[in-house]
C-alpha cells in the first residue's frame, strides 16, 4: 500500500509525534493554516469517512477525544476546530482529522 499516512505509522516516514498509543498517532501538519494545525490518524487504515463501519466507532471516538487533549495540550483556550474531509476534499486517503486553532 502506497498511503503515507501508512507509512508515518510505520515509521517509514519521520515525523515528530505530539503523541502515539496503540490506536492513533497526533503529529503537526507539513501545511499548517492556523498557528496549531495538528493531524489525528488512527493506526489502522481507515480510507475515508465515507467508508467507516460500526467497527471503526471506537476508534473514531477516541479521535476526537484526543483532538480535545490536544487542544488542552497547546493551550488553546480560543476555541478551534475539528475537521474531516471526504470524498473530492480529501487529499490522503487514509481518514485523519485535522485540529485547527490558536488564533486566540
Amino acid at each position: 500500500m502506497d498511503c503515507v499516512f501508512c507509512k508515518i505509522v510505520s515509521g517509514e516516514l519521520p515525523v515528530n509525534k505530539e503523541f502515539e498509543d496503540d490506536d492513533i498517532v497526533v503529529f503537526k501538519s507539513n501545511r499548517p493554516e492556523t498557528p496549531v494545525h495538528l493531524l489525528v490518524v488512527p493506526k489502522r487504515h481507515i480510507e475515508s469517512l465515507k467508508v467507516a463501519e460500526d467497527d471503526d466507532v471506537q476508534v473514531l471516538g477516541k479521535i476526537q477525544l484526543m483532538a480535545k487533549r490536544m487542544a488542552e495540550k497547546f493551550e488553546i483556550v480560543g476555541g478551534y476546530k475539528v475537521m474531516v474531509n471526504a470524498g473530492k476534499f480529501q487529499e490522503v486517503p487514509h481518514i485523519h482529522y485535522h485540529l485547527k486553532g490558536g488564533m486566540n
